[in-house]
Order: structure tokens, then C-alpha cells, then sequence
């Protein structure tokens, strides 16, 4: 057995173990540092003496990317890059994002920079800052160059027909796909790049601006083709629920009778038979079932002058209580047959008003003229005739009596009375009256039959 005492081991050296603050730099070799490493590693564009106190970088972002950054920035070329721009009010402090501002102010991108900034405006403090300003960019965006690309790849996309459909259905210009869509990361850059670089993003900008405006001003042209559209549409649409003459008779200021009656056929769209059936089941709807009446005929009455007036007081009315308040309402007045036509001619008279009269009392529920939805109720005060007229009327607010209030002018903050049964519907100003049918009835005998047969 062959003994080993008289052989010499070397010892084994143990390798020093790394701690998590050293690092390799880029030689191999172990470097202790307690700076915490920068997150953005390789990828950090911070360039600042504080930033650079507080984190370890590796040795060659340290000596190459920050000085690289710094003298670009130190190149004569950034200094005559800018010449003949105004420079920005805000100076490095500008944290404005459209390229276009770029192209129209100078921006200084240094403490030098900076300095004569203030000499020439006069209003900013001195901050203390590196020649490069601190930039944070985000995980995915790795370098400047980036921007290039991003252009390259739009303009290589075919440009979409700029038709109607296409303009209105979506934009032509993929902003998603463009450097505008970079946001602060791709402006910040717009520092350190060469002055072909900035003309050519700059160029680039304005393109799209101009596409932009392309784009409004076609819009804009479309819009104008569909209200011309509308606007035919709608002249077509007021011609058709027009009687025949009666946008004459409006245009001449000229109170016209139509005369309208029951037709047996059905005529799609024509007017004179809407405003017959209009009349004619608002008179059937509430009238007394126990006496049988039926419409013979119905006067359409068109007076523009009368119909201004009506429809500027729904209007202030609408201001004044809402829309819901602002609607007429179809109601009956009765009186004697030669008062009708005075009526149509130059509206209801008021009390107070010159020749006024009052068919039977001096106004249980106030001074003012009377309506009833109800036919039944307003043959009452005519009894012998056979013509009602039928009127639009504007309530409002209305004011509902709970007894007599004999010849009482109109509640404040109210615009009509009403009875207790709610029946009477009493109207204080004249231009809420607007009469618009005279219905002639008779009593129910036999079959009904066409004036035409």
C-alpha cells in the first residue's frame, strides 16, 4: 500500500461569491457597487448627474450612449438646425407635443441653450439640468431610430380612395401606424436628432396635417350634399301634407275656407283627408253617445296671420313651462253661426275687448273664453245650430277651479282655468286661440252616404 503523507495538495481556492450589487463590466471583470442597478439597464436614456448618483449603469451605456448623446447635442449642427424660428416662450421647459409646434418655435436642448433663453426672454429661472434632458421610455421603444421606421412603414401603405363612403365610414389616415401616435418618448427624442432627421419628421408631420385637412374639408363638403338633401326632403314633405292652394294662401297673408268632405277612398298621403278625419274623430270621440250626431262636413281654416301669432306663444311657452306645457290641445267652442266667420277672420274677442259678449254668464270660472273637449258640452250654448268650431289651444299651466269664481281674472303663475269636472277649459289670452276647423253636424238619420253618390 503506497502511503501518501509525504505528498504535498495544493489547496482549493474558492471562488468569491458575487453579492447582488456586483456586477461584471464589460471586460469580465467584478466590479462592488451598492448604487442600485437602473431598470432600464442598457435601454436608459436619463442623463443627469443626480440619476446617475443614485443607479449604476453598465460601463458601456456610461461611455458610450450618454456621451454619444452628448455630443450630438454638442455638434454645431443643433445650433444652426433651428436658425430663423422664433424661439418657444417656454423654452426647455415646453412640454408641448404637437411636432407642428416644433417646426414653428426653436427649443433649446442644453444648459447653454437654456441660458441664452433666458437672456433673451428674460422670465425664466436657471434650473440646474444636464446638456441631455431626462427621458423615460417605455418598455417596447428602444431607440430613436424607431421613428423611422414607423414612417417608412406608413408610407409604404397604398393610400384608400377618398370617396364619400370611405370618408365617412373611417379615417384614411392610420394614425395608429404613425410617429404621432408616440406620444412623449418619440418627442423627446426630436433633440438629439440630426437636422436632416428633424426636416424629414417634420416633412412628415405636415403631410399628415394636410391629409387631415383634406379629409375635414371633404367632410364638410358632405355634410352641406345631405342638408341640401334634407332641406328637398323636407319641401317635398310640407307640399304633400299641404291642401292644394294653401301655401298660397300662406304666402299671401289671406284667410282661406277649405271645404272638405267624407270620402269613400283611401288616399295615401292626402292632406284634405287627415285634416277631415282629424276633425271628424275628435268630434266623435267625446261626443254624447245618448244623441246621435254625424259630420256632414268640415271647413279647413288657413290664417296665416293668426297662425304667427299662435306659434310664437307656443314658443315663449315652451321657454317659459317646458315642452310638455307647450302643446295645444283640440277643443270645441260654441257660438252663433254668424260670429264664426268674424272669428276666423280676426280671432276671438277678450272681455274687456270692444263688442264682447257673453253667451250666457259673466264667467263662472273667469274672465276669460270658453273651450270644451267635449262637443256634447258646447252645443249646450247654441242650441238650433248645427256649426262648431274646433280650435287649437295652448292651457299651459293650468289652474283648476274647486267652485265658482265669478268673472275672476287669471290665478298668478298660471296660464288657464279649468272646472272642477275639468269639462270647461278657460283661455285668457288671445293669441293661445288658434281656429283651425268648423265642423258642421246634423242628426244621425238612416245609412250614411258620400256626397258624391
Amino acid at each position: 500500500m503506497a502511503s501518501d503523507q509525504g505528498q504535498y495538495l495544493e489547496p482549493v481556492k474558492k471562488k468569491p461569491k458575487i453579492r447582488p450589487n456586483d456586477l461584471k463590466n464589460d471586460n469580465g471583470n467584478i466590479t462592488t457597487d451598492t448604487r442600485p442597478m437602473c431598470k432600464y439597464s442598457v435601454r436608459c436614456f436619463k442623463s443627469s448627474s443626480q440619476h446617475k448618483k443614485e443607479f449604476q449603469h453598465p460601463e458601456s451605456l456610461e461611455n458610450n450612449s450618454v456621451e454619444r448623446c452628448h455630443a450630438r447635442d454638442q455638434e454645431p449642427r443643433h445650433a444652426n438646425s433651428d436658425k430663423g424660428l422664433p424661439l418657444c416662450p417656454k423654452g426647455v421647459d415646453c412640454e408641448e407635443t404637437e411636432l407642428i409646434h416644433f417646426a414653428e418655435f426653436r427649443h433649446p436642448v442644453t444648459e447653454e441653450s437654456k441660458e441664452n433663453s433666458d437672456n433673451e426672454n428674460g422670465s425664466y429661472s436657471v434650473k440646474e439640468q444636464d446638456e441631455c434632458d431626462e427621458v423615460e421610455l417605455s418598455e417596447g421603444y428602444q431607440s430613436c431610430e424607431a421613428t423611422q421606421e414607423v414612417m417608412d412603414d406608413y408610407e409604404d401603405k397604398p393610400d384608400e380612395e377618398d370617396g364619400i363612403n370611405n370618408t365617412l365610414s373611417s379615417s384614411s389616415i392610420p394614425r395608429d401606424d404613425t410617429v404621432l401616435s408616440r406620444g412623449t418618448s418619440i418627442l423627446r427624442c426630436y433633440s438629439i436628432l440630426t437636422e436632416d432627421e428633424r426636416k424629414e419628421l417634420i416633412r412628415r408631420a405636415f403631410e399628415l396635417k394636410d391629409m387631415l385637412k383634406k379629409e375635414l374639408n371633404d367632410t364638410h363638403k358632405i355634410i352641406a350634399e345631405k342638408n341640401k338633401m334634407l332641406k328637398r326632403v323636407h319641401s317635398q314633405l310640407e307640399k304633400t301634407s299641404k291642401i292644394e292652394g294653401e301655401i298660397e294662401a300662406l304666402e299671401k297673408d289671406e284667410m282661406v275656407y277649405f271645404p272638405l268632405f267624407a270620402e269613400r277612398e283611401y288616399k295615401e298621403g292626402s292632406a284634405a283627408q287627415i285634416h277631415f278625419r282629424l276633425a271628424e274623430s275628435q268630434f266623435y270621440r267625446l261626443v254624447d253617445t245618448a244623441n246621435k250626431y254625424r259630420v256632414t262636413k268640415v271647413d279647413y281654416i288657413v290664417n296665416p296671420i293668426l297662425l304667427r301669432m299662435f306659434k310664437k306663444a307656443q314658443d315663449n311657452l315652451k321657454q317659459m313651462r317646458g315642452e310638455s306645457d307647450s302643446y295645444p290641445v283640440l277643443a270645441f267652442h260654441g257660438t252663433k253661426e254668424e260670429n264664426i266667420h268674424s272669428i276666423a277672420q280676426t280671432g276671438f274677442r277678450l272681455p274687456g275687448d270692444a263688442n264682447f259678449e257673453h253667451a250666457t254668464d259673466s264667467g263662472n270660472y273667469g274672465r276669460g273664453v270658453y273651450f270644451s273637449e267635449y262637443p256634447s258640452y258646447s252645443m249646450t250654448y247654441i242650441k238650433g245650430a248645427s256649426k262648431l268650431l274646433l280650435c287649437q289651444v295652448l292651457p299651459g299651466k293650468a289652474y283648476r277651479c274647486m267652485h265658482l269664481i265669478d268673472g275672476e281674472p287669471l290665478q298668478t303663475g298660471y296660464d288657464s282655468h279649468t272646472s272642477p269636472d275639468g269639462k270647461e277649459l278657460v283661455i285668457f289670452k288671445s293669441h293661445h286661440i288658434l281656429p283651425s276647423y268648423v265642423v258642421y253636424y246634423g242628426e244621425a238619420k238612416g245609412d250614411f252616404s258620400y256626397q258624391n253618390e
